[in-house]
């Protein structure tokens, strides 16, 4: 049953492409749809009457986000006609693809009502000058305190001058609002920006926001309380939708360090004896542990079938005096209200409101009562290499730190996706028919269809390059593999006037390439930096755009900012070097969730756990990278991709299938640097 349900349930798109829709264009749509639209139209109008959730892979430049806004949004209408209110929650991995989404929605309402709103947090809205530069994991905590001694200005005026307040809110609803506008509006009044979306998120009918509005469950109950509704009243819209499960892989994981532990200490000194006996056995179990690794050199471990839980549940016994209770909640009720004061004392002191006790009380609260599922997992990590670094480190202390994540993202996926009223999941790049994502998501056992469009790309205007004998596996790197890759950009980019796009797995490969030679290029160079703030990356991304007269090129690593979710169209981007497939290091909790997944699906002919966890992800990475200078159907692309892994067509063990439909046709080249400008220079002929 469930090898069916995720191998099956795709639609032909045939169905739509060979029928005549019924769709009025004139109402929802603001110009003349194309046939890809029209055939995603086609899809929700039809399927979302009896699958509550949909999943689209189209290609980029197809025109995704409209048609799909143009058919949830009659569909919301109809829906308000019989009597349900819905509201459309779309859902995108960064703050500007949200602001993307106004732009077409303010496109659209050229022709129909859409009252819009994109969303921030609350510090990127903040005007009150005095917390507005709080560092970001203390801002909340300063903001608060400010409220509550009446001390923010915007925010104080906000909830007195109401009749101001809603005049303002009418003018904003006029045309859909991005952030900048809602905070520019409020600037000028000294309103509370975040006050204000908030007040704004009752009356639109559409709101765009991060993913984390709806899968952070803190912030999801905040956000769903501020629009009076609970999930079962929206319809979710998922874009680049492959990032999701990486992002709740990301939010799943909670951990401290020998740090926090040693500054709890003084906490407790100062505030909290009592506590002292179990932050010291606490710590002294978690550090045996860690020379444990230490002296197997190994860099993690899985803590299970282990007496540490006992251990510290005993002494958490001793430590306190609540007979009849269970000494882990009364311990952790402990921790939590300590830190509370703490904080409060820091925050009094105008300091940042730091607190070790609340970490350690987080965590056990959190996560102390789920050491016994099987789908979630406690590792300790010993973190060597930072000892190393640091001058002070004692070789008899071990450097560690306790993670808990989860083995799969669909135990907090899932369950939101099955109260929500709908929701539509879309990308360019969904893998192999959805299968990875549909597991990783929980989606296979929810009512659901997928539609696979056809590239909708001019097959002239597309040239995908493979070259031979050229990888990134481990085993095959050298000097002189990197020397090869090296000589074939240097020599396209210095006889080519165009910009062109260098995307590889690792900051690392992108070290070797620049020793390599790819320093000695003769044309202007942009190397996106480890620790660059997305700022410094703008201001690099705007200067290599304006350098495409005489060509330039632009690398990153990818899944970073430049290589997913900024867009270059037109003679911004013309061609791209795809170096290698980027594969995580593998680490003990990733053969943790191959092996969850192996047994997951064991009625599977092939174990598929490899390819949900590890493998999926890394050819998705590569599609999107290689798919950066697609924005409209009339760009012209050249792809280069140095990766043996990557089969054409012609081959018995192909890969092709793996990536989406518009890269499939791809032609194999020997690693000649010469050969492969004169097919460049010939395709651009």
């Amino acid at each position: 049953m469930v090898a069916d349900s995720i191998a099956s349930n795709v639609i032909d798109p045939d169905i739509f492409f060979n029928s005549q829709s019924s769709f009025d264009p004139s109402i929802y749509f603001p110009y003349e749809p194309r046939p890809h639209q029209i055939a995603i139209i086609d899809f929700i109008r039809q399927e979302m009457r009896s699958s509550n959730h949909l999943i689209l892979e189209a290609a980029n430049g197809t025109g995704k986000t409209i048609a799909v806004l143009a058919a949830v949004l009659e569909y919301v209408k109809q829906k308000e006609v019989a009597g349900k209110n819905l509201k459309v929650v779309y859902l995108t991995r960064t703050h500007n693809q949200s602001d993307r989404v106004i732009e077409e929605l303010i496109e659209m309402g050229q022709s129909v009502e859409v009252k819009a709103i994109s969303k921030r947090g609350r510090q990127s809205l903040c005007i009150e000058k005095s917390v507005m530069k709080s560092p970001s994991k203390y801002f909340i905590k300063n903001c608060e305190n400010l409220k509550k001694k009446n001390r923010c200005e915007p925010y104080r005026r906000f909830t007195t001058k109401r009749k101001i307040v809603n005049n303002l809110i009418q003018d904003i609803l006029f045309y859909p609002a991005d952030s900048s506008i809602i905070k520019e509006e409020c600037l000028s009044q000294t309103f509370c920006p975040a006050e204000m979306t908030n007040a704004l998120l009752k009356e639109v009918d559409i709101v765009a926001c991060s993913y984390l509005y709806l899968f952070e469950p803190n912030i999801r109950q905040s956000f769903l309380n501020s629009m009076n509704l609970k999930l079962e009243d929206l319809v979710i819209i998922i874009d680049e939708c492959h990032n999701l499960p990486q992002v709740v892989y990301d939010l799943g994981n909670k951990q401290f360090n020998d740090k926090t532990i040693i500054s709890a200490k003084r906490e407790a000194k100062k505030s909290k004896p009592e506590l002292l006996p179990f932050l010291h056995e606490f710590g002294k179990q978690l550090q045996n542990r860690a020379y444990t690794l230490h002296t197997k050199n190994k860099s993690d471990m899985i803590i299970e079938n282990d007496p540490f839980y006992d251990i510290i549940w005993n002494i958490a016994n001793e430590t306190t005096d609540a007979e009849g209770k269970d000494p882990l909640e009364e311990i952790i009720k402990m921790f939590l209200r300590t830190g509370s004061k703490v904080r409060q004392e820091s925050i009094n002191q105008g300091k940042p409101p730091y607190s070790a006790l609340s970490i350690i009380g987080e965590f056990l609260a959190h996560h102390w009562n789920v050491f016994e599922q099987d789908n979630i997992i406690i590792s300790l990590y010993n973190s060597r290499e930072q000892a190393s670094r640091n001058k002070n480190y004692k070789q008899t202390k071990q450097q560690y730190s306790l993670l808990t994540t989860y083995l799969t993202p669909s135990m907090l996926i899932k369950p939101i996706l099955n109260k929500t009223h709908a929701s539509i999941h879309m990308s360019g790049s969904i893998g192999t028919n959805g299968f990875s994502y549909k597991a990783l998501t929980g989606i296979s056992f929810l009512n659901h269809k997928l539609l696979l469009l056809p590239s909708p790309y001019d097959p002239e205007n597309i040239k995908i390059l493979v070259v031979q004998d050229l990888t990134t596996k481990y085993k095959m790197r050298s000097p002189q593999m990197y020397e090869k890759m090296a000589r074939i950009i240097k020599t396209v980019m210095e006889n080519t006037s165009k910009n062109a796009g260098l995307y590889v797995p690792s900051y690392d490969i992108l070290t070797n390439l620049k020793k390599a030679g790819l320093d000695s290029i003769e044309k202007p160079l942009f190397f996106a930096e480890k620790k660059m703030s997305s700022e410094q990356t703008d201001v690099m991304i705007n200067t290599y755009k304006g350098a495409h007269e005489h060509g330039a090129l632009l690398t990153s690593v990818m899944s970073g900012r430049s290589s997913e979710g900024t867009d270059f169209s037109g003679n911004a981007m013309e061609f791209v070097f795809v170096i290698g497939l980027p594969y995580e290091p593998m680490s003990t909790i990733l053969e943790r969730r191959i092996d969850y997944f192996n047994k997951k699906f064991e009625k599977l002919k092939n174990q598929p756990g490899w390819e949900i966890v590890y493998g999926s992800k890394a050819w998705q990475q590569l599609s999107q990278a290689a798919g950066r200078p697609l924005r409209s159907l009339k760009d012209r692309v050249c792809v280069i991709i140095m990766e043996e892994r990557v089969k054409s067509s012609a081959k018995k063990y192909s890969n092709l299938h793996k990536l989406p439909a518009w890269m499939r046709k791809a032609e194999e080249v020997k690693a000649d640097p010469e050969l492969i400008l004169a097919k460049v220079k010939n395709f651009y002929k």
